[in-house]
């Protein structure tokens, strides 16, 4: 096999050779050079989330009800997921992880297990926004001016 030649070209400042990144983070953001593919984003923001939702935990256990819970669980949860989603191109497979992702923290949120066989319908009686809505209607304003 051949080598591959680099398409970048070294960038020097005041003598100094700049460090050449395929990606990094601004402004809370994954930034990867030449890609426009969010997968990596996404599993970030994923992470993130259940970062935020794991600091709620006692108020999510708690007898307050549940409307309350909703509320914290929009204010920290799902901003933390869906920063910077409107410059993200959201595929099937995204969504998807987006979706699975909440519903597991809605089932955390109700005390509700996996072996309790409780279908997703019932699940979203939480009413938190669903992430994959606001991730896609963030993304559908984005003018990319």
């Amino acid at each position: 096999m051949g080598h591959s030649k680099s398409l970048i070209e070294k960038v020097i400042v005041e003598s100094t050779a700049l460090e050449i990144v395929v990606e990094y983070v601004y402004l809370g953001h994954t930034v990867q050079l030449g890609k426009s593919n969010f997968e990596k984003e996404v599993n970030r923001r994923i992470l993130l989330g259940w970062a935020a939702f794991g600091k709620l935990r006692d108020i999510f256990s708690s007898k307050i009800p549940q409307c309350l819970k909703t509320r914290a669980c929009e204010q920290c949860e799902l901003l933390v997921t869906t920063y910077g989603s409107e410059t993200w191109s959201l595929t099937v497979g995204l969504i998807r992880r987006l979706k699975v992702t909440q519903r597991a923290m809605e089932k955390a949120m109700l005390g509700v297990s996996l072996r309790d066989q409780i279908r997703n319908v019932q699940i979203r009686r939480t009413t938190v926004t669903d992430v994959a809505q606001r991730a896609s209607s963030c993304s559908g304003n984005w003018q990319g001016t």
